[in-house]
């Protein structure tokens, strides 16, 4: 399974020690239970958990299933959700 992404720019005036390093942006697309697309931007993943960005309607307490390359099936719990943005926990 390929995920495409981009590198964002470094932001004007950053801290010099982060200069060697570059934040990467993943695009992913999901799905709902019917089978409709969801467009979804990963800003940020982590070994316990994850932070994106999508248009779908969540609410903390609500679990997805996010299929991972070499790791298969996860579930996550979202545990804050703000307008377009939803940080989630790894069960």
């Amino acid at each position: 399974m390929a995920i495409s992404g981009y590198f964002l720019p470094s932001a004007p005036g950053a801290d010099r020690r982060y200069d060697d390093r570059r934040k990467l942006s993943l695009l992913a697309r999901g799905s709902h239970h019917d089978g409709s697309g969801i467009e979804v931007q990963i800003h940020n993943i982590s070994g316990t958990g994850l932070l994106f960005e999508s248009d779908v309607k969540l609410a903390a307490g609500d679990r997805i299933e996010i299929e991972l390359p070499h790791a298969g099936d996860i579930t996550a719990v979202v545990i804050w959700a703000s307008g377009r943005h939803f940080g989630c926990q790894f069960e």
